[in-house]
């Protein structure tokens, strides 16, 4: 639970290059940048994040490799101690300190280059924040099961109860690939 909880909905726009075995409805993770160690967090006592939609916003002229070149909107509900992330950063804002990543990286780590067999470019290029609180929207069951198990398996890797190869097995049976 998060102490003196600030709430927003934020709609992120973003330019991405991928190919079709990468899904960004479900491959894509907001973190925001922890000050105090000075790197990207998907989740803390400080931050978390519940997705409630990923969509294509248009198709861009694609002159690459990778068979989709796309502007999507990545809707997340965030909470977050907003006094705590102010007193580390005095120029704290949640929309200048968030950034997407290529979910399932290496247990405790986010790529800064991003797997080139999957995606060529994940951008930001801008983000709208809702100020309102708002109640959070379910999303389908299909998607919180299938989340849900993807964060347990998660944990149970970053716990070492199961391998890497496992869990890569796991997770290509929980997306269907």
């Amino acid at each position: 639970m998060i102490e003196n909880p600030k709430k927003r909905r934020l709609n992120i726009e973003y330019e991405i290059l991928y190919n079709k075995n990468f899904n960004p409805k479900y491959e894509i993770q907001i973190c925001y940048h922890n000050p105090v160690q000075n790197k990207f967090v998907d989740y803390d006592d400080y931050f978390q994040a519940d997705p409630v939609d990923d969509y294509k916003k248009n198709e861009l002229e694609n002159n690459s490799d990778y068979s989709c070149h796309e502007t999507r909107i990545s809707v997340w509900d965030v909470e977050y101690n907003a006094y705590w992330l102010e007193t580390k950063s005095l120029d704290f804002k949640i929309e200048k300190s968030i950034k997407l990543f290529q979910f399932l990286q290496d247990p405790g780590e986010w790529l800064n280059d991003y797997d080139k067999s999957e995606v060529g470019k994940l951008e930001i290029t801008e983000v709208n924040v809702d100020e309102e609180e708002k109640p959070t929207e379910k999303v389908p069951d299909v998607e919180e099961s299938s989340m849900g198990k993807l964060e347990k398996s998660i944990e149970r890797r970053n716990n070492g109860e199961i391998t890497p190869e496992e869990f890569e097995k796991i997770k290509k049976e929980i997306l269907g690939k």
